[in-house]
């Protein structure tokens, strides 16, 4: 199966507008990967402003509340109880990427709302169980359905899935767009709302319409379908970004959980931050 087909069958094409991933030729490939490639740079995330404070107001005003409820006094004692840590990992996860994608307001809030980021990720991960027919014999698979709906090779449920993910995605590339027409109206936005990749993209493609015009590879798709380019490309970075940090922290945890000097480490250096964070760290030995 060409790769072409199957990563456009694995739903990052968004109503067929191709993303960086989905791009065979090297050619719009490139284009579309030197648009965004300074922003997603080591040195730009660690000097940019917008980057700071969304990594700050979401340390101290989500995760940390978050980590504190787990161990609050019951009777004068220190009550501490069970958290799913994956599934708290991929919830900041998708915090802190949406936030530089698309501005901490625009953003998901999936760490103070449980119950929601709880129904969503149940959809997200159950999606997981259903991949070869869709991604491996796509036309095979859209044969069955258009001539034999009764019979089904995978549940029904997974289409409704992907494409609720597709509105979901939608939704906040929507949001965004309006956010930022509203500040060029005169609008005012503090450093956290900065839509970082949003921005990066926009620019990017108003950079290749004025230089190359017509005659650009991305004229068809990314310049003529611009809402759907942006919104295919920024379901890509969530997507695929949340679920691959959320599992790096949970094997990084699961990793320092089993060296009591890792660990000792961890507590030298976050009692270091201890003013700057502006919270009372309870070590417990």
């Amino acid at each position: 199966m060409p790769i072409e087909d199957w990563v456009q069958s694995s739903g990052w094409v968004l109503k067929t507008v191709p993303n960086m991933f989905a791009t065979l030729s090297s050619k719009p490939h490139s284009v579309r990967k030197r648009m965004i490639s300074n922003v997603y740079s080591k040195s730009y995330i660690q000097s940019s402003q917008a980057s700071k404070c969304q990594m700050t107001e979401i340390l101290l005003n989500r995760v940390l509340p978050a980590l504190r409820t787990s161990s609050l006094p019951a009777n004068g004692n220190l009550a501490h109880s069970d958290i799913e840590v994956f599934r708290l990992f991929l919830a900041i996860a998708m915090d802190l990427i949406t936030a530089y994608i698309f501005g901490l307001s625009g953003g998901t809030d999936f760490i103070t709302q449980e119950s929601y980021r709880r129904d969503w990720q149940e959809m997200y991960l159950a999606r997981a169980n259903y991949p070869f027919c869709i991604q491996e014999v796509p036309k095979l698979t859209a044969f069955c359905t258009n001539w034999f709906p009764w019979f089904r090779v995978y549940p029904e449920w997974v289409d409704k899935s992907n494409a609720e993910l597709s509105r979901w995605n939608w939704n906040l590339y929507e949001n965004v767009k309006n956010q930022r027409n509203g500040l060029n109206e005169g609008g005012k936005r503090n450093d956290a709302d900065e839509p970082v990749v949003y921005d990066a993209l926009e620019a990017g493609i108003d950079r290749e319409s004025k230089v190359n015009g017509e005659s650009s590879v991305l004229y068809t798709t990314s310049i003529l379908q611009r809402d759907q380019a942006i919104a295919s490309e920024l379901m890509d970075h969530s997507l695929a970004g949340q679920e691959t940090a959320g599992i790096a922290l949970a094997y990084a945890t699961w990793h320092i959980s089993r060296s009591p000097k890792l660990q000792q480490q961890l507590r030298d250096e976050i009692a270091l931050l201890e003013l700057l964070l502006k919270f009372n760290l309870i070590l417990t030995t």
